[in-house]
């Protein structure tokens, strides 16, 4: 992304990343950066399981990013980008005492 477009738009997509992550998710949930273009999202599952907030964060970033890039002559130019995504979820037993 940095090294096509710059570090302007990678900038804007992970900040876009960020804001759609935390308007899905509860209050009590964190939301947070690991590093580069790294996302973790830390929540209590409910009754249903985590199924409702994966399918929240699909929706979420399957929506395009478009960034205006300005341009020349009255014409808008805009850059579409598309939110790419591996999701893996991880439980842990809250009763235990640690993590082997």
């Amino acid at each position: 992304m940095n090294d096509t477009y710059g570090h302007d738009a990678g900038d804007i997509v992970l900040c876009e990343t960020a804001r759609r992550l935390l308007s899905i998710v509860r209050t009590a949930d964190v939301v947070a950066r690991l590093g580069g273009d790294e996302f973790v999202v830390v929540f209590e599952p409910d009754l249903a399981g985590p199924e409702d907030l994966i399918r929240r964060i699909n929706e979420a970033l399957a929506v395009p990013v478009a960034i205006n890039e300005g341009g020349v002559g009255g014409t808008i130019t805009f850059l579409i980008i598309l939110i790419a995504l591996t999701m893996g979820v991880m439980f842990i037993n809250a009763k235990r005492s640690h993590l082997d």
